[in-house]
């Protein structure tokens, strides 16, 4: 997947975080939907909480841990390679708060990829999902 130059990214993102915004709430699905269309490798999902969120809980087993201030900052740390990697794939924002969610999500599908949230992720926690540390690898 080709991805525009830094500076236009963030040019590109900034219109859609603003439309992100003034738009309806990104679409939401269920945990157990989410873990679904993961386990059939028709998605990725990704906890973009700030790293000290993600050390206070467990996490998504499969979950990436990609912050948000670093998707916010031009696809810096691993946004690339995991967003180049799901082509074709549903990415799946987990996020403690809403406006982050809805802003990323609404930058993703700016660069041509689908996004939907699945909550927060004590919400999969609560579904008993499968979960690790933050420090852990993430399964496939």
């Amino acid at each position: 997947m080709h991805f525009p130059s830094p500076r236009r990214f963030v040019q590109v993102a900034a219109v859609a975080a603003v439309a992100a915004v003034a738009a309806v709430a990104a679409e939401q699905i269920s945990p157990q939907k989410a873990a679904d269309l993961i386990a059939a490798h028709k998605a990725i999902l990704i906890d973009a909480r700030a790293p000290s969120a993600w050390a206070k809980t467990k996490v998504a087993s499969p979950a990436a841990l990609l912050s948000f201030h670093d998707f916010e900052a031009g696809l810096i740390g691993g946004w690339k390679p995991a967003l180049g990697a799901a082509e074709g794939k549903l990415v799946i924002i987990q996020c403690d708060d809403v406006t982050p969610c809805d802003k990323i999500i609404g930058m993703i599908k700016a660069i041509g990829l689908e996004s939907v949230c699945a909550g927060k992720p004590q919400g999969w926690i609560d579904a008993g999902l499968p979960t690790r540390d933050s420090q852990a690898k993430p399964s496939s």
